[in-house]
């Protein structure tokens, strides 16, 4: 990006987002079923009216093995979360105008330069908290399982709302955007987290596999975590209500 400062966390994240299919299921949950049944009953109905009515099976075949497909499309596209799907869109956009041509001779910047500063930090710390889904699937002994997931969400759904920075054409409108203010705050949750996740790997390699004291303790640690934080959210709730 000639003109443009280096953003490499930025753009690694990019490009890591933008070959991912994460909403392919969703459209072919729909389109295979359609083109199968069409293909179907177009090709063997006639077959089947001018030279055999046996053909018919093959109408029948096409139809069955699109609703099949449609069906094992419908469960994995539901089985990817929302926001996952959503950070995969944004990312698509943004390096979609990175890439412009303008944009590639330095002559309309696609990022303001504090805009992108933010996003390349935010970047960053995303690309330390989310492992690569063949890294995720291959590590973690299941012990805190269910909080990584949740963290590894949570993270997905900070970046894709950082990512919104971007959406504006000009980069003064993207800085009015930062200059409301919310942006900061996020992305230091962000760099919270993102810590939390490391420490949280660290000691997850510490366990062996099965230990079931390991696990009846991280389960008590875990309990107590969340009575504590109901505890500050009713306490929170209190301070904002006005006294009787």
């Amino acid at each position: 990006m000639k003109g443009q400062p280096e953003l490499a966390s930025l753009e690694a994240f990019l490009e890591a987002e933008a070959g991912r299919q994460d909403d392919a299921f969703h459209i072919a949950r729909w389109v295979v079923p359609l083109v199968l049944s069409v293909v179907g009953v177009s090709v063997f109905l006639p077959l089947a009216l001018i030279f055999d009515p046996l053909f018919i099976l093959g109408a029948v075949g096409m139809v069955a093995l699109g609703g099949t497909l449609g069906m094992i499309f419908h469960r994995i596209a539901k089985s990817i979360p929302i926001s996952r799907i959503n950070l995969c869109k944004r990312a698509k956009l943004v390096l979609a105008r990175l890439l412009r041509f303008r944009s590639l001779l330095g002559l309309e910047p696609a990022l303001s330069p504090k805009v992108g500063e933010v996003l390349d930090q935010a970047a960053r710390l995303y690309l330390i908290a989310v492992p690569e889904p063949e890294v995720a699937r291959a590590s973690g002994n299941g012990v805190w399982s269910q909080a990584r997931i949740k963290a590894t969400r949570a993270m997905e759904e900070a970046m894709a709302r950082m990512l919104e920075l971007a959406e504006p054409e000009s980069a003064q409108a993207q800085e009015f955007a930062l200059a409301r203010g919310w942006a900061q705050p996020l992305l230091s949750e962000m760099e919270a987290l993102a810590k939390a996740i490391q420490k949280h790997d660290k000691a997850d390699r510490r366990l062996q596999p099965g230990d079931e004291k390991l696990e009846a303790i991280s389960g008590l640690r875990d309990a107590r975590s969340d009575l504590e934080r109901l505890e500050e959210a009713v306490a929170e709730l209190e301070i904002q209500q006005p006294s009787a």
